[in-house]
């Protein structure tokens, strides 16, 4: 598996989601020799990624095959506002320093975690119309300074002088720079980190990009075996499902070696027979508010390139942040 891996991304090439079944092969044998497999997959190289960004192949039932058959469609998805996700390049910002002192200056008169949410998400709107307006003058920047260097190897072809040389050593220098900021930018939002760094490949990360929205679509969903892909009854379906769960004593037959049906009418009061394992000293210092030190080893363990959590701050944004959020 590891050698095709190696093959796929050797030779630039995306694999498309699929819907329905996760296996696409059964060897139809009986008894414990039953195996099913997913062998069969849908690749498409940058070109196509870009062409379809939202194609999907459909694995069918099965029938009188060993293999499922698979149908491509280019599935419109339903577009939804875009989570805020913070970038690592914004810390290097010369705005990020008024950002951070500005959100930090609110005063509010409430629990201290509701004004840190509150501050977070004056940072949020604040980032995010910076991303916009930056994001804009990036990519101006980036073709301006292109320009300029055609311009000046045009002119230099036909008249060599020292100044324009100067001129033009320094447009690539600008572009490079400028690049490098893009390809941040970009790294951050397609979290590919196999990428060595200088492997600037901006379609390659924009098909990484968009493959990650397409995976974050709900297109089908498949309650009592059923599948459906309208949004507008994707919510209530969640909704009765998961109420349906954690309104039971126990939620997941996983939890009591009895099946789910009988667990249920058993009641919580069982686990007033557990026996304490935790003495009371041991309670009081588990309960206890954590030292700053351990705080701040917590925050600078964070692995700065994971995914951010669901206020869209990554484990960089704290470390950077901690002299205005403490």
């Amino acid at each position: 598996m590891d050698h095709f891996n190696s093959f796929i991304a050797s030779s630039s090439l995306l694999e498309v989601s699929y819907l329905g079944d996760q296996y696409t092969w059964c060897n139809n044998n009986a008894g414990p020799t039953r195996i099913w497999l997913r062998l069969d997959r849908l690749l498409t190289n940058l070109a196509g990624s870009l062409a379809f960004p939202n194609l999907k192949v459909v694995h069918k039932p099965r029938i009188l095959s060993d293999h499922c058959p698979m149908v491509p469609i280019n599935h419109e998805s339903t577009r939804f506002p875009r989570n805020f996700k913070f970038l690592r390049q914004w810390t290097q910002d010369e705005d990020f320093s008024n950002v951070m002192t500005r959100s930090w200056a609110l005063n509010t008169e409430v629990p201290p975690l509701v004004t840190l949410h509150k501050k977070l998400l004056h940072c949020k709107s604040a980032f995010s119309s910076l991303q916009k307006q930056k994001k804009e003058d990036l990519h101006n920047q980036i073709l301006g300074a292109s320009l300029q260097i055609q311009h000046l190897e045009v002119k230099l072809q036909s008249t060599f002088d020292k100044d324009s040389l100067c001129e033009l050593n320094s447009a690539n220098q600008l572009l490079t720079s400028l690049l490098t900021k893009e390809e941040g930018m970009l790294r951050d939002k397609a979290r590919v980190k196999w990428l060595s760094e200088g492997d600037r490949n901006t379609a390659f990360f924009h098909a990484c990009i968009k493959e990650k929205r397409n995976q974050t679509h709900l297109n089908f969903i498949l309650p009592d075996g059923s599948h459906t892909d309208n949004p507008d009854t994707l919510g209530p379906m969640a909704v009765e499902h998961f109420s349906q769960i954690l309104t039971s004593d126990f939620p997941s037959p996983f939890l009591h070696p009895l099946s789910l049906d009988e667990s249920s009418h058993l009641s919580s009061d069982l686990l007033t027979f557990i026996p304490r394992k935790v003495t009371n000293q041991q309670n009081a210092y588990l309960c206890h508010p954590p030292e700053w030190n351990e705080i701040w080893s917590a925050i600078k363990n964070l692995n700065p390139d994971s995914a951010p959590g669901p206020d869209g701050f990554s484990g960089h944004f704290y470390v950077a942040a901690i002299d205005y959020i403490k």
